[in-house]
């Protein structure tokens, strides 16, 4: 799984690195930082100012010609949202937003990292298609979410 997540590191940095949005030695000590931290490469670029979380969404979503959504202000079916359980969505960097069928629509920080993307398969047992969103959106709404649950569970 550790070889999965370096090659997604380095698919997302070769992307930026491709669309001149970071430079070679940026990458680098990305990288360097991600072997000590263990962190999500995207939330890294950003944490080190090297991408703001527009700039990096709206690459993405360029270069790999897949939708960049605003999760502000969205309301997701609570059932569709427990099809991922909170840590794993939180270690992927996706919340699902949508399910059509046996298809299920996640906003994600990171569609290179394909480890993620089929851990989630496997565990919801659904094709999964992916949309780019910034980190701050994911985060927003697995707290709103999964705080609610776990109120509500609590009752």
């Amino acid at each position: 799984m550790e070889l999965i997540r370096e090659k997604s590191h380095k698919n997302l940095g070769r992307l930026l690195l491709q669309s001149g949005s970071i430079s070679q030695k940026q990458l680098q000590e990305v990288l360097d930082h991600l072997k000590r931290s263990g962190n999500r490469i995207a939330q890294t670029l950003v944490e080190l100012g090297y991408i703001s979380e527009k700039q990096l969404v709206n690459t993405i979503s360029t270069t790999l010609n897949i939708p960049n959504l605003s999760l502000a202000g969205l309301e997701i079916n609570p059932a569709v949202v427990n099809l991922i359980p909170y840590e794993l969505a939180k270690s992927c960097g996706s919340i699902p937003i949508l399910l059509f069928g046996n298809v299920l629509i996640v906003a994600t920080d990171d569609p290179c990292d394909g480890g993620a993307v089929n851990r989630i398969a496997r565990h919801t047992k659904k094709e999964i298609k992916t949309a780019v969103a910034t980190i701050s959106d994911i985060q927003s709404l697995l707290r709103k979410y999964h705080n609610n649950n776990r109120q509500s569970m609590s009752c």
